[in-house]
């Protein structure tokens, strides 16, 4: 288990630097969209 986070957790990390809208793992997976705007 312990081991498994110790690989996973970095990937799910690694993933944001690499993606061309910031999201991370979850979000890809999931489909999350999240949207900013300025007020």
């Amino acid at each position: 288990f312990w081991a498994g986070n110790v690989i996973v957790t970095p990937l799910v990390l690694l993933v944001t630097l690499f993606s061309d809208r910031k999201r991370t793992l979850h979000d890809l997976l999931l489909g999350t969209v999240v949207t900013r705007t300025d007020i």
